[in-house]
This record gives C-alpha cells, structure tokens and sequence, in this order.
C-alpha cells in the first residue's frame, strides 16, 4: 500500500530545526511526530511550539521509541557524525542538515555508513534550490550555457569564539563555507582542474581558487575571513550576467545596461530561502522510493564539495 503520511522525528531542538519545522508544518501528507534536544526540556519545548506530540530526552531514546519514517536531523556539528550514522543504520529516510563533520575523513565514514543502508538521504545545502538562483541558471541556459561562474565568500569570524568552540572556527571553510564552493559544482559542473592559494592563518585567513570544469566553463573563488562583506554570485552567458548579492537578491544585466529583478519565490520569502523547496524534493523521493540526485545532495555528491574544499583550503594536492 502506497504511503500517505510521513512522519518525521526532528533530532535537535536549535535554530536550525525550527527553521525546518516551520516549513514542514505546512505541508500535506507530514506529521511532526516525535523531536529531541539536549536535554528533554529543550525538547519539550520545540514540540510544545510545533505541536509534535512526543519529545525524548536524547537521540538514542528517539530511534529507540519513536515510530517515525524520517529523521530530521539538525544536532551541532560536533554531535552531527555519531548521530548520522545511528540514524542511517535503521535504513529509514534521513535528512543531514551541513556540514555532515569537519573534515573528509569525518564526512567519509558517514558516508561508509549510507553505503551499506537503504536509507534515503539527503544533505541539506539549501542553496541549491534558491528560487531566483534557478531562476538565474534557467535565464543563463536561454542564452547558451553558464560560460562564467564568480563566487565571493568573505567571512568576517573575527567573534566568531564567543559562539562557537574552536575546532569549530578553525574548520570554518567546512562549516558554513561549504556553501559557497557547493555553488561552485552545482552551477558549474564537475571540476576538471583546480588552481588554489591559500594566505595569513587562524582569523585573518584568505582564500583564491581558479577551476575549469569538465564541461568548457571557468569559476573563481574568493574568501576573505579578515573583513566584513556579502556574498556574492555571478553567472555569466552570452551577452548576460547575472549577478546575485546577497544570495537572496538577484537581478538580471543585459548587453547594453538593461537590469531586470529576478524575484524570490513567494516561498522563499516567507521561509528561511531554499527550505520549502529543499523539504518538498527530499520528501517526493521518499514517497517515491527514489534516492537523491540532481539537484539535491546525497552523501557521495557531498564528499565531491569537501575534496574541493580539501584542495582550496590546501590539505589535497591541486588537480592540474
């Protein structure tokens, strides 16, 4: 009998899974069913908001007790790996909110893992699935292709330790600029060779990568962890740039000066960007019994963004 409901178990009570239940609530054929946080009051208090009807006091309880179809799972990124791969051992559907570890080696035995389960999963990068990003490679492509991809990515973590425990600040790339270089692969493509250079250390770090990609285009990467600044991506075609900055405002420059807005969707200005869309692709191949592909990101399509961030941040050889 074909599934009519899923329902889902939310691992971690923070900022992150409130910003996922917002927009699970809304749709049909969910149930938020069963949340866990740190402790059992910090969850009690996330299902008490969301209306879910059960909390646990830890993780191990939830895959336990809870009869649930899919694990939501947003702990911190310390906790992430140990949490990931208990969840992908049960086979059910799992959602990874970033980054799935802090190095290669960490996301690799995560992956290990998915490998030997029937588990559909998913990574949560969510920009993937930006609304007026799509909309700016689908203008790129009636002109031709993306020819042209500049990623700029400062990274001001100058207070960055008042709120995050070192190993944290320290692998900053993996944390919150896998964003960013994911852009990188999933406008242009598979990379055919990288050229990276990497200055200063600890807080006042910068970053400049050169790539060319399997199918004829070029991208370049900028980050800057010294100064303040927005991020920003361009994309250009024949006779077209488009140019987003920050990722939620875009517009479109024609030859000759002519600008047209590229809109969010109505979407992704009443959730947090990219979620609605990055929820309602994963749960469609849940119901379909499908695994992730283009354009969402499986545990393999994850290991390909951290080898490239490996070779910018200097820990792999460049590809020549």
């Amino acid at each position: 009998m074909a599934r009519t409901v899923l329902t889902i178990g939310f691992i971690g009570a923070g900022r992150m899974a409130r910003a996922h239940a917002a927009v699970l609530r809304t749709m049909p054929n969910v149930m938020l069913k069963a949340c866990c946080g740190r402790r059992l009051k910090s969850g009690q208090a996330f299902g008490k908001e969301f209306g879910i009807p059960e909390a646990y006091a830890n993780y191990e309880e939830l895959l336990a007790r809870a009869k649930v179809d899919v694990y939501w799972v947003t702990p911190s990124v310390l906790e992430l790996p140990t949490v990931a791969k208990a969840c992908l051992r049960t086979c059910k559907a799992v959602f990874l909110e970033k980054p799935v570890g802090l190095s290669l080696e960490e996301a690799q035995e995560v992956a290990d893992v998915a490998a030997q389960s029937s588990s559909i999963h998913m990574v949560g990068l969510n920009r993937r699935f930006y609304s007026n990003i799509n909309a700016a490679v689908r203008l790129a492509e009636k002109h031709g292709r993306v020819r042209g991809i500049e990623v700029h990515a400062p990274e001001d973590i100058t207070d960055l330790h008042d709120h995050h425990p070192p190993r944290v600040v320290d692998r900053w790339i993996y944390m919150n600029g896998v964003h960013c270089i994911d852009l990188l692969r999933y406008l242009g493509g598979e990379v055919a060779t990288v050229t990276a250079a990497q200055v200063g250390k600890e807080n006042s770090r910068g970053y400049a990568a050169m790539l060319k990609f399997t199918g004829g285009g070029v991208g370049q990467y900028t980050s800057h962890w010294y100064a303040p600044g927005r991020w920003r991506v361009a994309l250009y075609a024949d006779g077209l740039c488009c140019l987003i900055q920050p990722l939620e405002s875009a517009k479109a420059i024609y030859r000759g000066g002519r600008e047209e807005p590229i809109p969010l969707s109505e979407e992704d200005q009443r959730f947090k960007p990219g979620f609605y869309d990055q929820a309602r692709y994963f749960l469609e191949c849940i119901m379909a019994g499908k695994a992730v592909a283009h354009p969402g990101c499986d545990l393999p399509d994850y290991l390909k963004t951290v080898g490239l961030i490996d070779i910018i941040n200097g820990e792999k050889p460049q590809i020549n």
